[in-house]
């Protein structure tokens, strides 16, 4: 596919990234443990490392690197046994990080193993891929020139002719969904059989989704009743495929809900993080109220679990030291407490707390007091945070991360980068092909962007046609190779507006912190970057040089 082609290594490194992280995040753990066997944050640690494995299974799954997922199922299971039965002990650690190395052997037995050849194309049978399977009945350009399309959104395609290809690849890994080409005949659905036989091949999670030249009922009906999930017609407006395919497919996963717990006893503490960590939940637990800014600041949970009764404070104070802070006003306060007084109860309350759990808490009714308020504050906060339009953070909001993140960065002496995108000439695509369509090149860009950066960095929208990303722990020059890759891409995007193709581009600045050391400065220098990029003739993306010794000091 040119550009966006990806050999069996690339495919691989995602998942020896994630097994690098594994195996610092453990020995991180490790020497947490040489200090303090009991230590506050190793719970939190687990979690986080439990998360990892997680990612790892699902991703060499999907690569069919069946070793690999083996490995990472283990770990996963082994910290669930540690944080439900068997308790924190350093051999459990050794455990777990022998099961790390075997990971890293088992990546570099196959990154180091010769790889055969590549046929010539039309002796392919399917291409080396894992998120999407595409099956195909011809060979016609159109087609090619989709699975081209889908792979600039992150999606990877896998060509079949036959139903014996597509089972014997559904053996070996399971595909996200399943495109195909179909069509009718005076109202009938050809190859019925077929596609009977597809559907009885395939989980019922994995969808079937139905691509057509015909865009009447009966064809219409007649793919429903075959049990498609969705229906395009040709040409295929890419953008709306991807939306479908995220939808059916789930692409996107929840993150897990981020529950701070204030609590004085370390037992209880631990406790009611090891029910929540079971239920797929990150918890960060404080047992020293007096931390509980700092904590608030780097963890920004979803949810505050706060004891009432607690040495140097109570938690009603503490819940108005928090509605205090402007960042976390909105953020749901549940008590934690012994107290049966209901009157008690109610002030306390009153004093910014949205919930009340009286101890002993059932472990079900720890999730679902947490789940329910997590869930309505998340869905709150997109419609306070999120762009109607594109679904990325807003002006207001991208500006209130950047701040955060480069506290966080000066704070653990960390590099983060900052980009400014704008589309090129985006006037004239409105006044072409009018207002709707230059909103579903906006949605566009948007969906490349969330499908191709990493779920750690944070994208807005700046305003108009402009956006926002926030680069964690990555240099200025990383950033740019990452956002030319995403520019090289967005080129070659088929935009539709009713029967008409065009294609168009864009261009962005970079700035990195800590050489300008305030958001104010990152954020002009990414702008007069991407000024930059536009006076020297768009479709580019350039890197703010470095600042004159004096200019952060202003």
């Amino acid at each position: 596919m040119g550009e966006t082609d990806t050999s069996p290594q690339d495919n691989h490194s995602g998942a020896s990234s994630t097994i690098h992280e594994l195996s610092a995040r453990i020995m991180q753990l490790a020497s947490f443990l040489n200090a303090n066997l009991q230590h506050d944050r190793a719970v939190t640690e687990l979690s986080s490392i439990k998360n990892l494995a997680v990612e790892l299974a699902g991703r060499s799954g999907a690569l069919g690197l069946h070793e690999v997922n083996q490995s990472a199922k283990n770990i996963e299971s082994e910290i669930n046994q540690i944080l439900t039965e068997r308790g924190l002990t350093r051999s459990t650690i050794e455990a777990i990080h022998e099961e790390v190395s075997q990971l890293k052997q088992s990546l570099e037995e196959i990154q180091t193993a010769k790889l055969p050849a590549a046929p010539a194309p039309r002796e392919t049978k399917f291409r080396q891929y894992g998120q999407l399977v595409y099956l195909e009945e011809t060979t016609s350009t159109d087609q090619q020139e989709l699975i081209t399309q889908i792979g600039y959104f992150g999606y990877q395609v896998n060509s079949f002719h036959t139903m014996e290809e597509l089972k014997e690849s559904i053996n070996n890994s399971l595909p996200t969904a399943v495109l195909m080409d179909v069509v009718f005949s005076n109202g009938e659905l050809r190859d019925a059989a077929f596609i009977h036989d597809l559907q009885d091949s395939l989980p019922a999670h994995v969808p079937l989704i139905f691509i057509s030249e015909y865009d009447d009922l009966s064809s219409r009906l007649q793919a429903v009743r075959s049990g498609g999930v969705a229906y395009f017609t040709k040409p295929v407006d890419v953008v709306s495929l991807i939306d479908a395919l995220d939808r059916a497919s789930g692409s996107h996963p929840i993150e897990p809900y981020r529950v701070l717990l204030v609590e004085d006893s370390k037992f209880q503490a631990k406790l009611y993080a090891q029910v929540l960590i079971k239920a797929g939940m990150q918890v960060n637990i404080i047992t020293d109220p007096m931390t509980i800014l700092e904590a608030l600041a780097e963890f920004n949970p979803d949810l505050v679990l706060l004891d009432m009764y607690m040495p140097d404070c109570t938690g009603m104070e503490l819940a108005q030291v928090i509605r205090q802070n402007e960042t976390f006003v909105s953020v749901p306060i549940v008590y934690l407490s012994s107290e049966t007084d209901k009157d008690k109860q109610l002030e306390a309350m009153s004093f910014g707390g949205d919930d009340f759990l009286a101890k002993p808490i059932q472990p079900h009714h720890l999730i679902t007091a947490v789940t329910s308020r997590v869930e309505r504050y998340r869905k709150l906060r997109s419609f306070m945070t999120r762009d109607g339009l594109t679904g990325l953070f807003n002006h207001t909001t991208i500006k209130e991360r950047l701040e955060q993140e480069i506290s966080r960065a000066r704070r653990h002496n960390i590099t983060i980068s900052f980009a400014m995108l704008d589309l090129d000439q985006f006037k004239k695509i409105n006044d072409t092909y009018g207002h709707p369509t230059g909103d579903r090149v906006l949605r566009s860009l948007s969906r490349l962007l969330k499908q191709r950066l990493r779920r750690t960095d944070i994208i807005g929208r700046y305003g108009g046609e402009e956006f926002a990303i926030i680069l964690t722990e990555t240099d200025a020059e990383t950033a740019r190779k990452v956002l030319d890759e995403l520019r090289r891409g967005f080129a070659n995007i088929n935009q539709v507006s009713g029967s008409r193709r065009f294609k168009t581009t864009f261009s962005c600045g970079v700035a990195e912190f800590p050489a300008y050391s305030s958001a104010a400065a990152i954020t002009d220098a990414a702008d007069h970057a991407l000024y930059l990029s536009k006076l020297q003739g768009r479709n580019r993306v350039e890197i703010a040089p470095p600042p004159p010794s004096e200019y952060n000091e202003l």
